[in-house]
């Protein structure tokens, strides 16, 4: 499609500000004339931050706000223009802001429902209140963003992010799972991103009791915050449940397509960490398409957070 307004977006570029091997500088436009074609001729740009990610995704990448003066062909994701301004060079928390807001994860203007979380769960009436699949945007102290996903197993309601956190992380920094879950380096990790939630939503969490089997022996802990388990995304069926004692699938994981997970931004899905042990020296994982998967404890993965909100057991 092709249309002659002013459309604004942004473009990505190797550390030399060249891109396909033109060189770009901020402040100037650029016209070209004769026929533009996608991937082929003409300047390219992307309105969405996330999709400029997919071909300039790496930490050397420069990164500009454009608008297109000419004539701008789409093919949903990529944009082609015979006149382009590159309007300023982007800082990377300016890239990082940009895909939050594109992903509608500004907090500021939405308050956490608490008095009425606290209210309802004392009268039992938290699962009508306030539905699995609710979303809230969040903003961790370290400056990060996110969405807690309302959803829920069969004893209990919990606040899950919806994207993976910006950091990868191992689960051990050796190749074992000694003792489990409760013995990790990465339950420390995740009890840390608790730290960093605003005040007012750790007021509503309370404690998961943690109880599972590894290599034979039952491992214990009481956590604000936690990996989720094996049978949790992927039900009793898919899995071995006496590892993960009396745990039970969360709804939002019903389905293949809604287990895998990606970073804000990301153009892709990331392999994502369970707490569930397997084996000797790895841990259960989700696969970048949904399945379930299993890798090396020292192996860096994506990180997805659990909060438990309501114990109805």
């Amino acid at each position: 499609m092709a249309n002659k307004k002013i459309v604004r977006g942004y473009k990505g570029f190797e550390n030399d500000m060249t891109c396909r091997g033109f060189q770009y500088e901020p402040g100037k436009v650029y016209e070209m004339v004769g026929r533009i074609k996608l991937c082929e001729r003409g300047f390219h740009f992307c309105r969405n931050m996330a999709d400029v990610m997919k071909h300039y995704g790496r930490e050397d990448c420069r990164y500009a706000e454009v608008e297109a003066f000419g004539v701008v062909l789409d093919d949903g994701s990529k944009s082609v223009t015979n006149k382009l301004h590159i309007i300023r060079e982007l800082t990377w928390a300016e890239v990082l802001e940009i895909m939050y807001t594109q992903e509608r994860l500004d907090s500021r203007d939405i308050s956490f429902p608490v008095g009425n979380i606290i209210r309802e769960r004392k009268n039992g009436t938290l699962g009508k209140a306030l539905p699995s699949g609710t979303e809230f945007p969040v903003t961790f102290a370290s400056g990060e963003k996110n969405i807690l996903v309302v959803c829920r197993d069969r004893d209990h309601t919990y606040l899950i992010t919806k994207y993976l956190m910006a950091e990868s992380f191992a689960m051990n920094d050796e190749l074992t799972n000694k003792d489990g879950w409760p013995a990790c380096g990465m339950r420390q990790h995740v009890q840390s991103i608790y730290d960093m939630l605003p005040e007012d939503i750790r007021r509503i969490i309370i404690p998961m009791h943690i109880r599972q089997i590894v290599q034979n022996k039952v491992a214990e802990c009481d956590d604000l915050a936690f990996l989720l388990s094996a049978v949790n995304v992927f039900g009793r069926d898919a899995w071995y449940p006496e590892i993960d004692c009396e745990d039970s699938q969360i709804d939002i994981f019903r389905k293949l397509e809604d287990r895998a997970k990606r970073r804000v931004g990301a153009s892709s899905t990331s392999e994502w960490w369970l707490r569930s042990a397997l084996g000797t020296t790895g841990f259960c994982s989700v696969y970048t398409d949904g399945i379930r998967d299993g890798i090396g404890a020292y192996t860096e993965g994506g990180v997805a957070v659990g909060f438990c909100i309501e114990d109805r057991g």
